[in-house]
């Protein structure tokens, strides 16, 4: 018989058949793994039938052999399985279910006879169906109904875990919540506080970790896979889609791991929602013992045939820390989005994470929100009607510059820059002809940005107008050479050209001018839209700093420049600007609304004194520093001046500590450059009346008020924390109005993460799953 190598000096009658060790298909062909006498393991062939005349006799006895084998081994695995249904799981199993989070469960009948360490809480969600012995055989659902289809039972109940937390979410989420309480688990420990990193039982190094990766460590692994997945916003899949990417853990861990699938990054996921919820109910309830409420931001976002009304609550937490934290993504794309449903909704999500209680009983979600910020919408501005809030400022703001914008004269023009951005956006050439003459003047080769506004959104045309107005001199030089060398060839989708849109000169003064004006408004919105240091004390301070700079006889500056305006479209159309924030501001804003912002603006040690423009002018010309402290001081005796205080106890009068700067203070010298106040070199500002000797007499809230002003660029959680040994009970009442937010920017930002998880790409992703994947990414 021939050898396939052709070997020197061998005859090929010298090589028989030594055993037949294995049998494949090839393209169709059944092929035969040879050895051959005389020869080495590594000289062994795969051979086709024609190859091996004789060794019918072989063949056959091989087949026959690998055939009595596998009747063994399927016969042997059901005698372990009927085994497993009667006796309950061993240790080996018990290890599996471990492994999966179900450690010694076993079936229901050795659950009920005490066989086993404790009852999964999983058998609540399913019904059993016995054999004629009494062996549990099958499962219903319970969430399904009962005429859903059966699902076997395997001697554990790895596959009815996997049910629940792929077609019931939120069922899942809550077993594992309390799966972890029941166990005593520490979740704060499955990820670091702030995300990053290892916990400290995963710790070690790599090279530790590569001849074995433990079941733990695995564990520990992909729930830091899939937090990195929500946190940076990838698909869920990408641990399968993205081959490089598993290249490089096989690499890095050679092959001791390997990235969870698809269906174990979506539960792991449900684990680390659940260990937030945990988290955050934990701090909630310590934030509640101090006697501090929370605060609250609401808003609704649809997109792509989905809906989530987002919750966000605030507070300081006794290390003065601004904290943010999202209560609930709530689904909404089959519910009406009316007052009522968007109350009940709100009160469901609260009572979940501790704040109050909410069922047919009892409502005390109230009690336990400080202040709500929402939306300006009319149907949750209705909804949230119960609570004390106002709307968000930022689009009240905006509302005020559509005034502006819609104005004759400037409404006109604004059209034409959309006009021109749209040419851009359309015309390669136009494009091409634009960076020619961005070049000859030195200016940067950029497109004009596109003004996608909306009702409350009008950022965009600020941008589009600030940058005509750097690119002035490109595009009056393209005004001449467009016509001479595209000929007006590139139109827009509306069928106009571009010469319907070019800007004489007294409109190219109008977008000069309206820079400048919008520019105020712009930075005070994006003053109020922070959410990493209190706003709502800036309100009053940035508002009638505002209204003082739209005064028409006012300078205004833009980028170290001062102008002076003078075409009559932008002083008409800043006069309307000026007229609608006094309007909204100072005429229209409820009392009760503008008395949460006076109580906030005094607990701000710089501003306590109401020593900044126009405090005169709200409530329509009746408030008074006297009225707002009084409003301050009718807050601290309801509420946090110590029921019985022995005077012989009062702490005696000190003077502030000075706070140590925080590492990032742009945001509070922009603040203060918004205000034109004193530079941080300044001494403090007034001091306060009254004599040491009184002082020790008097309560906390009159300490405060003989304390001398702050610099105004001082942060004032800084300064509590500091000042808080000196004025305790005081030092509460300022974590809970100081951390009041003044817009919705959070719940926006959180929503741009949908936008991001919700892309074209990703259009199959349910709302429950953007929910939790929001849930365990912000908290």
């Amino acid at each position: 018989m021939a050898h396939p190598y052709d070997i020197a000096g061998s005859d090929e009658n010298d090589y028989q058949v030594k055993e037949i060790r294995a049998h494949r298909k090839c393209y169709g062909v059944d092929q035969y793994l040879i050895a051959w006498e005389g020869l080495d393991t590594q000289h062994d062939t795969w051979e086709p039938v024609e190859n091996l005349p004789g060794s019918e006799a072989d063949i056959d006895e091989f087949l026959k052999q690998k055939t009595q084998e596998a009747e063994a081994a399927e016969a042997l695995a059901a005698a372990s399985k009927r085994k497993r249904l009667e006796d309950g799981p061993g240790e080996d199993e018990e290890d599996a279910d471990a492994t999966a989070g179900d450690s010694g469960e076993g079936n229901l009948e050795d659950a009920k006879n005490g066989k086993t360490k404790r009852r999964a809480l999983v058998w609540d969600y399913f019904w059993v169906i016995k054999d004629e012995a009494g062996r549990v055989v099958q499962v219903v659902c319970k969430l399904c109904g009962p005429n859903s289809t059966a699902i076997p039972y395997c001697g554990n109940t790895s596959n009815l875990r996997s049910h629940v937390s792929h077609v019931h979410q939120d069922a899942y989420c809550k077993m594992c919540i309390a799966e972890k309480k029941a166990a005593g688990e520490n979740v704060v420990s499955l990820t670091s506080a702030t995300g990053g990193g290892y916990s400290e039982t995963s710790a070690g190094t790599i090279e530790a970790m590569l001849p074995q990766v433990s079941s733990e460590r695995r564990d520990e692994l992909h729930k830091m896979f899939a937090l990195w997945i929500v946190r940076r916003r990838r698909p869920l899949k990408i641990c399968e889609t993205d081959t490089e990417l598993r290249d490089i853990f096989d690499y890095i861990f050679q092959g001791a791991y390997k990235p969870p699938s698809y269906k174990l990054v979506t539960q792991k996921i449900l684990d680390l929602s659940a260990a937030a919820r945990i988290r955050t109910q934990v701090e909630i309830a310590v934030v509640l013992a101090d006697g501090v409420l929370v605060s609250i931001a609401g808003d609704i976002w649809s997109e792509g045939g989905i809906s989530l009304f987002g919750i966000l609550a605030y507070w300081i937490d006794a290390d003065f820390n601004l904290q943010e934290r999202l209560l609930g993504a709530i689904p909404f794309s089959d519910v009406r989005h009316t007052g009522s449903e968007i109350l009940t909704a709100t009160k469901k999500a609260c009572a979940v994470l501790g704040l109050g209680v909410y069922d047919d009983n009892s409502d005390t979600v109230k009690d336990f929100v400080h202040c709500t910020a929402s939306d300006s919408a009319s149907n949750i501005v209705s909804g949230w009607e119960e609570f004390d809030g106002h709307e968000c400022n930022c689009h009240i703001l905006a509302l005020c510059v559509l005034v502006y914008l819609k104005s004759y004269g400037v409404k006109e023009v604004f059209k034409k820059l959309r006009g021109m951005t749209a040419h851009f956006s359309h015309s390669i050439i136009g494009v091409k002809l634009l960076h020619s003459c961005q070049e000859k003047n030195d200016l940067a080769q950029t497109c004009p940005p596109k003004d996608n506004d909306t009702r409350t959104g009008w950022g965009g045309a600020f941008k589009q107008s600030a940058w005509y107005r750097v690119q002035q001199e490109a595009i009056r030089m393209y005004d001449v050479d467009h016509p001479r060398k595209a000929a007006n060839a590139a139109a827009n989708p509306d069928g106009s050209v571009y010469k319907d849109h070019k800007l004489v000169d007294i409109q190219w003064d109008i977008v000069n001018e309206s820079v400048y004006i919008l520019n105020l408004t712009t930075e005070c919105i994006n003053l109020l839209q922070g959410t990493d240091y209190c706003t709502s004390n800036l309100v009053l301070p940035l508002v009638g700093s505002l209204v003082n700079k739209l005064l028409k006889t006012t300078p205004v500056k833009f980028e170290k420049a001062v102008r002076e305006i003078s075409n009559e479209a932008v002083i008409k159309a800043r006069e309307e600007l000026y007229q609608e924030v006094c309007r909204r501001y100072f005429n229209n804003l409820m009392e009760c609304k503008l008395e949460d912002f006076c109580v906030a603006t005094f607990l701000d040690p710089r501003y306590k004194n109401f020593d900044f423009k126009n405090v005169d002018r709200w409530n329509k010309g009746t408030l008074t520093v006297q009225k707002a402290q009084g409003w301050a001081r009718s807050a601290w005796r309801s509420n946090f001046r110590p029921k019985e205080q022995d005077p012989s106890h009062v702490p005696t009068a000190v003077a502030p500590t000075q706070p140590a700067a925080r590492a990032n203070t742009a945001k509070k010298c922009t603040v203060a450059s918004f205000l034109d106040s004193d530079s941080e070199d300044d001494e403090p500002v007034v001091q306060g009346s009254g004599s040491a000797e009184q002082v020790v007499q008097e309560d906390e809230f009159e300490k405060y008020l003989a304390m001398p002003v702050a610099k105004k660029d001082t942060d004032p959680i800084v300064w509590w924390g500091t000042n808080i040994k000196t004025l305790p009970n005081l030092g509460r009442m300022a974590r809970q109005f100081l951390a009041a937010p003044a817009s919705t920017a959070g719940v926006e930002r959180a929503f741009s993460a949908c936008t991001q998880m919700h892309s074209d790409l990703r259009k199959s992703l349910k709302e429950g799953t953007i929910e939790h994947s929001l849930m365990a990414a912000m908290n």
